[in-house]
């Protein structure tokens, strides 16, 4: 699993290097010139297809060995309690979505004024009332655990279950091998993060042939991106920076992998389980443009979850695509 999480984590590599054409040359030699290029890019349109079916390979891998019953999410370890929670949770999540899609309408049709530029310490404060709400959204979900008695690192594969003596009431499953480690979690994020770049931007690509789609340079940026530019102090920046690649890869992953997917995984099974928390996890962004890849970004996450058994795996992925397009955003290229 290791030798081919590496293989596809040199593929995206080899894709993005350039494919350069000759320099100019005079006008006798031009239309050759022109058939090379045209068979240059006709070569590379066909290696990034294969490169993007090889990927969607893998990921499906991933899913008919969950939809087959050896995934390795403890999903049976969630009941009725669990389910009153998330259905609360959801609640909450939907009539977010709503307003923030409400506004957004408001806002592109000119019934409502755009939001102001924020300040820096406007920013900062957003960035603190965001985390402690996020912070309470977690701690419900943890407490009710600990109260089930369910042990909740090994539930979410961050640590290997204790042989000696057994936990009081779940027990051991024999069958499955334990969590990967923090630096196997690692490389197995780096190498699926980067087998699923090239869905995500073909998911961007077809989202944007949709007639009346918003394409995703229309200037429409999502609200933390708009917070972002908007950051020019360095506290401001650092606190976004902060939010984007620790905070939210660890609020979002426990709540949407680690909690809400289980649920939905035990209640309705795997193909239903995944389409529901994916469209969940990106109608949250609250970004019509982004929604396509958001949705494949979540469906990859779920499916390495099922696939590595161990939450470190989306979580890091998660970080390293935020940390990606935060690199992006300060490098001064737009969409990120």
């Amino acid at each position: 699993m290791d030798f081919l999480l590496s293989c596809f984590a040199l593929f995206p590599a080899l894709a993005v290097s350039p494919i350069t054409t000759p320099p100019s040359v005079t006008a006798d030699n031009a239309a050759a010139t022109t058939t090379s290029s045209a068979a240059l890019d006709w070569h590379s349109q066909l290696f990034l297809s294969v490169l993007a079916a090889c990927c969607a390979l893998l990921y499906f891998f991933f899913f008919v060995k969950a939809a087959a019953g050896r995934g390795r999410v403890r999903f049976e370890r969630f009941g009725p309690p669990e389910a009153g929670v998330a259905t609360f949770l959801v609640t909450l999540l939907l009539l977010d979505i709503v307003h923030g899609f409400y506004s957004a309408i408001a806002i592109a049709r000119g019934n409502s004024p755009p939001p102001p530029t924020p300040n820096s310490q406007d920013i900062v404060g957003a960035v603190l009332v965001t985390f402690v709400f996020q912070l309470l959204l977690v701690c419900g979900p943890l407490v009710g655990l600990a109260l089930r008695r369910i042990p909740i690192a090994e539930t979410l594969g961050l640590a290997s279950p204790e042989i000696s003596p057994p936990p009081p009431r779940w027990g051991i499953n024999p069958g499955k091998p334990p969590p990967p480690t923090l630096s196997r979690a690692l490389w197995m994020a780096l190498g699926l993060v980067l087998a699923a770049y090239p869905l995500l931007l073909g998911a961007a690509a077809l989202a944007q042939r949709i007639p009346g789609m918003p394409v995703l340079k229309s200037g429409q940026d999502e609200e933390a991106v708009r917070l972002f530019k908007a950051s020019l102090s360095l506290e401001s920046r650092t606190a976004m920076i902060v939010a984007a690649v620790v905070i939210a890869p660890l609020v979002e992953e426990f709540l949407f992998r680690g909690y809400l997917y289980p649920i939905f995984r035990r209640y309705f099974g795997v193909m239903t389980g995944i389409f529901l928390n994916s469209a969940l996890f990106a109608a949250m962004h609250v970004h019509l443009p982004s929604l396509a890849p958001l949705f494949v970004l979540a469906v990859c996450l779920t499916l390495a979850y099922e696939a590595t058994g161990s939450l470190l795996v989306p979580m890091a992925m998660h970080a390293l695509f935020n940390a990606f397009n935060v690199a992006l955003l300060t490098l001064g290229v737009s969409g990120g």
